[in-house]
């Protein structure tokens, strides 16, 4: 069982092939496409979210205000000569408008048209005394000057163009009324036809000195003047102006004198004083910040100032990076079906809609709601609905004021007062009918659930929370859950900043409804007013579809509040207790070493256990599997050695070295998906560095379960997920001898000292932002002793630091929305080499961080127990500003396993780390990564098609795993044979090819001609796409003096894969050519063969020839068409059998979750022709497969995809033993992670399948 004893040559890596053909299948999303999912695809919401946006188009969305108390008349107080009371509140404000209101002010600016689409609207002046409308402290919507601004975004990702800041837009889409109306933000606006209303009682200040003028009688004036009656003048003013209050600091930059920043008398009212900034150069004092801020303004002017620019900004910000979800979007005044878009695909469609809002008329709230709840029922082929499982969340988006008399067209009589389970009296029943929170208790559970019962929509099938069962149904806690498990709608309601007679009223009862339920009854009917009563109505209808109300305060907010609405409907509930055992791989010696999951605590609490065995062999020849360790019980909080990469500088992670900003930081355009943390939202928590290290270093008294204020967690150790851990033992060979008498000497040395002095360590990435070293337990003598599963030091890549915080976040039992979200950190592949640095051997470890950043990184773990900073060699990511722009931009999330390879390099041998560059890099390209063990020197070699077939082949592209081989020897390395050196890397792309490089090619030429492309399928939009190789590929000697590559295709980490049921296959190719690819081989160049669809309860596969061409190269097994299996782990080649798992997700409309079965082929590696009939099943005596099978169902303990097959062998028979059949005289033993032992026959002694990485 030894771990490796040779690690390049022929043997192992990852391979892809493609074929001529086009499959006959549409697909909804190609998998390998599109976002890499943030957590397991089997433990996910199988089905994204169904999630239908109706979006207010009524005449005040145009508004330019929001007062708290409502939108109407501000009517101004003589008394106090202000807008104000006494006390500070507004004198009055909410009253509804009319054709004689000359005090509705609903604008700021008073531009031609301003108030086309609400003609009783006003400007208010833009004077001095009336600073506080523009305030962001008193009119939320206005500019605010701690506020990043930014153009809307674009489908794509990118924005539109930046605000000119002399002629900014009213405005910014063509066509729009407003496109042509420009304000300069850099001087005075003077336009005399531009009339701002002034009221009676009003007091013209004088305004000698300002910027202020008033035009009366055909002149602009500057005198004092009281007003007696209602008048409109046009006003002067600098634009780019806003107030603040009066103690308030300067905004970053601004010069902090009075003269500067004047303070304004009674500015917000009666002995409330506010101070006046304005955006010119001259009032700012450091270089740049000018600049800055009057390019802000002017952005917010263009793209933010109005309720309606305000939604669509946040609407496409809020969904960009959303990508597992399918949206629809209508608007209440135009009730159409909603088309639903998948954001894979669909996104473009999607944002030209939003881009469209147009008020054109009233606000029916209450209709829009019931014809929102209504396309969740739909049965047609774009229904919202499509599996019986789904959440569906419908949001709506509106000011906040319903109009009265405004009722349903159905009714839905007094849904809410039904005192049953889902809808106790308390607190969701009133004595009203036909209101919005009718409506939504119907569309959850009452007359219109389920949504869908038709066929194929059994009830029941809604993951709920597991507290659903355990809770006391008259708990509040219970009621605040979402236990429904039919089919329902979630109702989102978010308006802008409107005050309730109840909410924000009436503080317990804002706070949590649930524990102190609202009085519905002490206000009237909401159907027959028009005042604060219809905010509760929201409010209320939210409660009684278990989903939130949102009140957004400012345009920031609505964004914010957006998110949290479209991560709540996508955050489904993870099963809980369900185990996802990742790969095992059995290590040096005995020990086996394999990791599991869990998902606790409304799938807030993910931690792992890391189990280690030895593993004997009875006396009946059976291998037995004993725990000897575990290290999640082992990890202590105090001495723990870890170094974190901050920036590209290597520190201790402690609190002298690192900030709460540090983790919780990314650069602009870069990982904003990856937080969920906020400076806002740890300050929620009262988070600061030094106990967030305590907790992040394992200390569980900071638990909020042990009295602390941090996530509880079951063990400490983070999720292992998809990072099989490596086992490094003190006796590994890694061949090096064989490179001749230079090397053989000293390596010999270096073993020696190995093997008396090194002990085993295990190596594994986790999603608690580290990669762990774990003390083996072991010497090189094997015996175990009482270290094992101690931490011997742990690394933390630059791109997991900045978003550790992300960890801190506790479960909130008083809510659905929590704020903890799962996201990978350290989730890689991990490979482990000696090699010569210098004259000095060491031991190199190369590590991914996997979908949780773009990173790849390499330590020196010669001696694990001395690691320090000086032990980090490189680290290759994104973030590393030091890196050539063109290596930072190649770099992606690279899911494939690195290799550490001697490679010659002039006369000398220098040892390298290879891989592909990964997926989603900000180039889209495919490029092979060499990098110097030593220096950290890069190599990059590019790969792209040139020809008409790639030309034509859709979809993002980028490196996936790779297997190294040695074919070549010589001095220039041009002569068939080997010499221990890497000269060959074959690589798979995302896109379904196989390609292979020349290392001993110096010119770093792109490669534009394939080995191998894989089958094509078209989706319904016409565009082709390969089968993409995202899984392992290993190689071994093939026919003809060839190199055979094994590999198979699917993918299982984006989040559109689940969902997509292309065929795949199985490969194995012959590449006989030489240094340099001339021709692509397809499909049609390989012998077919099609394996069956499983059936029920079905434990064995066979499968069926079909016609070989003339000189194959090589043979492919398909996969069904019908069940979405795909190969997504490594291939492991034993004694002529290639062992490769597949994956099949369950897809059914029952169940949310995706299941999910595994499978192990045996093949033939030389014809594919199945070869499973002389292994046994759990023992050398155990049950013998039929004849003629060629896959096995493997009994995993839990529903992820087995990557890994293991492998160990035992020892040599004693006499009196029964041996194998077919003459052999010992057994090796076939494992995969959590599944039955598989018993094969072999020759003993030395394998030609003993292959090097």
């Amino acid at each position: 069982m030894n771990t490796r004893n040779r690690r390049i040559l022929a043997g192992v890596g990852l391979a892809v092939v493609a074929a001529g053909g086009y499959l006959v299948h549409t697909l909804m999303a190609a998998q390998a496409q599109g976002v890499l999912a943030q957590e397991p695809l089997n433990v996910q919401v199988q089905t994204p979210p169904a999630f239908i946006m109706a979006v207010d188009d009524s005449n005040s969305m145009t508004f330019e205000r929001m007062f708290p108390g409502g939108d109407g008349r501000l009517i101004f107080s003589t008394s106090t000569g202000s807008f104000f009371n006494n006390n500070g509140s507004f004198y009055s404000v909410g009253q509804d408008c009319n054709s004689g209101s000359v005090d509705c002010y609903l604008y700021l600016y008073a531009h031609n048209n301003y108030n086309e689409r609400y003609s009783y609207g006003r400007a208010i002046p833009p004077l001095d005394i009336f600073g506080f409308a523009r305030s962001h402290v008193y009119n939320a919507s206005y500019y605010n000057p701690s506020v990043s601004y930014k153009p809307w975004l674009r489908a794509d990702g990118t924005r539109w163009n930046p605000a000119s800041t002399t002629a900014a837009r009213v405005d910014p889409r063509s066509g729009f009324a407003g496109y042509d109306i420009t304000y300069n933000m850099t001087s005075v606006r003077s336009s005399s036809g531009e009339g701002f209303q002034f009221v009676d009682g009003m007091k013209i200040p004088d305004l000698t000195g300002t910027d202020n003028a008033y035009y009366r009688n055909n002149a602009w004036r500057t005198a004092s003047r009281d007003i007696g009656s209602a008048v409109q003048y046009g006003v002067q003013y600098f634009p780019a102006t806003f107030y603040l209050p009066e103690n308030s600091p300067a905004p970053y930059g601004y010069k902090s004198d009075d003269a500067n920043r004047p303070v304004i008398q009674g500015a917000c009212g009666p002995k409330c004083n506010l101070r006046r900034y304005q955006i010119k150069k001259d009032n700012y004092s450091i270089d740049g910040a000018y600049d800055t801020a009057v390019q802000n303004f002017a952005n917010w002017f263009q793209y933010h100032r109005s309720r309606t620019l305000a939604i669509v900004g946040a609407s496409t910000e809020a969904l960009y990076g959303v990508d597992n979800m399918r949206v629809g979007y209508f608007t209440i005044n135009d009730l159409k079906n909603v088309k639903m878009h998948d954001l894979v695909t669909n996104r473009a469609d999607l944002y030209q809609q939003i881009y469209g809002l147009k008020p054109i008329s009233g606000t029916p709230n209450r209709r829009a709601v019931e014809y929102l709840a209504e396309q969740f029922r739909r049965t047609d082929d774009g229904a919202p609905v499509i599996r019986a499982c789904q959440r569906n969340g419908g949001m709506l988006f509106t000011d906040g004021y319903t109009n009265s008399k405004n009722y349903p067209n159905g009714s839905f009589a007094n849904a809410d007062a039904v005192n049953t389970v889902n809808l106790p009296t308390l607190p969701f029943a009133d004595n009203y009918s036909n209101t919005m929170a009718d409506i939504t208790a119907a569309y959850y559970s009452g007359s219109k659930t389920p949504l869908r019962s038709d066929t194929g929509f059994p009830k029941g099938q809604v993951p709920v929370d597991e507290r659903c069962g355990t809770l006391s149904q008259g708990s509040a806690e219970w009621k605040r859950l979402d236990c429904q498990a039919d089919l329902h709608m979630n109702f989102y309601g978010v308006t802008l900043g409107a005050q309730g007679r109840i909410y924000g009223v009436n503080a317990a009862a804002t706070a949590d409804p649930y524990k102190n339920p609202p009085n519905w009854n002490g206000s009237p009917d909401p159907s027959t007013v028009d005042d604060g009563t219809v905010i509760d109505e929201i409010w209320h209808a939210a409660l009684n579809s278990r989903g939130e109300f949102i009140n957004a305060q400012t345009p920031a907010d609505v964004t914010e509040a957006m998110r949290r609405v479209l991560a709540s409907i996508s955050g489904g509930k993870s099963s809980s207790g369900t185990i996802g055992m990742t790969g095992a791989r059995i290590g040096a010696g005995s020990l086996s070493v394999t990791p599991s999951y869990d998902i606790r605590n409304g799938a807030t609490d993910w931690s792992s256990k890391l189990k280690a065995s030895t593993v004997k062999i009875n006396s009946d020849q059976v291998a037995v599997f004993s725990e000897a360790w575990e290290a999640s019980t082992k990890l202590a909080s105090t001495g723990r050695r870890i170094v974190a990469n901050k920036a590209g500088t290597l520190v201790d992670f402690g609190s002298a070295d690192i900030s709460l900003a540090d983790l919780c930081s990314k650069p602009d355009g870069k990982y904003a998906e990856m937080l969920v943390c906020s400076t806002d939202k740890l300050k929620s928590i009262d988070a600061d560095i030094d106990t967030a290290i305590r907790y992040l270093k394992a200390d569980t008294t900071m638990e909020k379960r042990s009295g602390g204020k941090y996530r509880d967690r079951t063990t400490p150790l983070g999720d292992i997920v998809n990072s099989a851990p490596v086992v490094s033992s003190p006796t590994d060979d890694y061949g090096y001898r064989q490179l001749g008498e230079d090397y053989a000497v000293s390596y010999a040395k270096y073993l020696d000292t190995k093997a008396k002095s090194g002990r085993y360590t295990v190596y594994v990435g986790a999603n608690d932002g580290m990669l762990h070293a774990f003390d083996g337990g072991m010497g090189a003598s094997g015996e175990m002793d009482s270290t094992g599963g101690t931490e011997r030091f742990a690394y933390i890549p630059s791109t997991s630091l900045g978003h550790m915080a992300n960890l801190l976040f506790p479960y909130k039992p008083d809510t659905a929305d929590q704020t903890f979200r799962h996201r990978y950190f350290v989730d890689g592949a991990i490979t482990i080499s000696d090699m010569l640095v210098g004259s000095t051997w060491q031991t190199g470890l190369v590590g991914t961080a996997g979908a949780g950043g773009r990173s790849v990184f390499a330590l020196d773990v010669s001696d694990p127990a001395a690691f320090t900073t000086r032990q980090a060699l490189w680290e290759i990511s994104d973030l590393n500003m030091s890196l050539a722009e063109g290596v930072r931009n190649n770099i992606g999330f690279v899911l494939g396993k690195p290799v550490i390879v001697p490679v010659k390099e002039g006369k000398t041998v220098a040892w390298k780390a290879i891989f592909g560059n990964g997926y989603n890099s900000a180039s889209r390209k495919a490029v092979l990564f060499v990098v110097d063990m030593a220096s950290g020197a890069t190599r990059m070699i590019e790969a792209v098609e040139s020809n008409a077939s790639g030309a034509n082949i859709s979809g993002d592209n980028g490196l996936g795993n790779v297997v190294v081989v040695d074919r070549w020897r010589g001095d220039s390395q041009d002569l068939r044979g080997r010499d221990g050196l890497a000269d060959t890397v074959y690589a798979a792309d995302q896109r379904g090819a196989i390609w292979k490089f020349d290392l001993t090619d110096s010119s770093d030429t792109a490669l534009t001609v394939p080995v191998f492309t894989t089958q094509v399928s078209q989706d319904s939009s016409a565009r082709n796409f390969r089968q993409p190789i995202t899984g392992g590929m290993t190689a071994a000697t093939g026919p003809s003096g060839g190199v055979m590559l094994y590999f198979g295709t699917g993918s299982f980490s984006f989040y559109s894969d689940k969902d997509d049921t292309s065929r795949q296959a199985l490969y194995a190719v012959n590449d006989i050519g030489g240094k340099r690819v001339t021709s692509t081989l397809t499909s049609a160049n390989l012998a077919p063969y099609t394996a069956d669809a499983p059936a029920t309860g079905a434990e064995a596969r066979r499968i069926v020839a079909g016609t070989a061409p003339a000189n194959a190269r090589g043979w492919m097994i398909n996969l069904p068409a019908s069940n979405g299996e795909r190969f997504v782990g490594n291939p492991l080649l034993v004694s002529g059998i290639m062992f490769m798992p597949t994956y099949v997700p369950n897809l059914e409309t029952v169940g949310c979750s995706t299941s999910g079965s595994n499978w192990l082929f045996g093949l033939s590696s030389l014809t594919g022709a199945p070869a499973l009939e002389n292994v046994r099943t759990g023992s050398p005596t155990g049950v013998k497969p039929a004849s003629g099978t060629a896959g096995l169902s493997l009994k995993t303990e839990g529903t992820a995809p087995v990557k890994d097959v293991s492998l160990s062998v035992i020892p040599r028979l004693g006499s009196g033993k029964e041996g194998p059949p077919g003459g052999s005289s010992c057994w090796m033993v076939v494992g995969a992670a959590g599944s039955q032992s598989l018993y094969l026959p072999y020759p003993c002694g030395r394998q030609s399948w003993r292959q090097l990485q």
